[in-house]
């Protein structure tokens, strides 16, 4: 309600640099082929196909795409099992667990998002594709950790500042990606873009608590938590690849 009564009363942001069009800068209203006064497509269900199959032939988007939904896929999987993963194997309380893994959260989503975003913007000028070069290369310390962390969970003098110095690495992926998703998307496709990368991780957090459940019950949750450091790796091979 409150964002329903504040967006009308906004003025448009002043466009970015790709739209080239002067009119489109002062906020003229321009008629485009195929496009009704009120602006939908007089074939809205074919555009809308189109535009979903451009995105998704951009190679850089589709790369951190993947990498990005990986990432995300693993970051849900330790926020639902790990507490659990160390009161059975580190002899840790469960409440004790949950605020251990509620910091590395905190410390992650809050200090690992600043820090690298720094990093990424500091660097922009330098290398063309840093936006892939900073997870790609924190990526790999956060899966070492993951790993160590899996197989050698005790004591917890170890476990718990492992999974805090982890998940810190881990979110080096977020703020660089949502970099790559304005920049390898054209402007008129980036609500397309956004919805794609929006549902495909959406689903896959939804899916990693099932499957790791599924897992724990046939081959024990440790069989199950070692998911977290093999798609950490493959996620950093998407990296690279960009």
């Amino acid at each position: 309600l409150l964002l329903a009564c504040l967006v009308p009363r906004m003025q448009l942001p002043p466009q970015g640099i790709h739209c080239e069009d002067s009119e489109l800068r002062n906020g003229q209203s321009q008629s485009v082929a195929g496009t009704s006064r009120d602006g939908w497509s007089d074939n809205f269900l074919a555009d809308l196909i189109s535009s979903y199959l451009e995105v998704l032939t951009q190679q850089h988007f589709l790369v951190a795409m993947i990498g990005n939904v990986l990432t995300s896929f693993t970051v849900s999987l330790a926020s639902e099992w790990m507490p659990t993963f160390l009161v059975r194997y580190a002899d840790a309380h469960l409440a004790e667990a949950n605020i251990v893994f509620a910091v590395a959260i905190l410390v992650g989503a809050g200090g690992g998002n600043l820090f690298f975003a720094k990093i990424a913007q500091d660097f922009q000028t330098r290398y063309q594709n840093v936006n892939f070069l900073v997870p790609a290369v924190f990526t790999v310390p956060g899966a070492v950790l993951g790993f160590m962390l899996v197989n050698f969970t005790k004591p917890k003098i170890f476990s718990y500042p492992a999974a805090v110095v982890a998940i810190f690495f881990v979110f080096s992926w977020q703020a660089p990606t949502l970099g790559l998703l304005m920049n390898a998307t054209k402007p008129d496709l980036r609500a397309s873009a956004a919805s794609i990368w929006s549902i495909l991780q959406r689903f896959f957090d939804l899916l990693s608590p099932i499957l790791a459940g599924t897992i724990s019950d046939h081959a024990g949750l440790r069989a199950a938590m070692e998911m977290m450091w093999i798609f950490l790796l493959v996620a950093d091979v998407c990296w690279w690849m960009g």
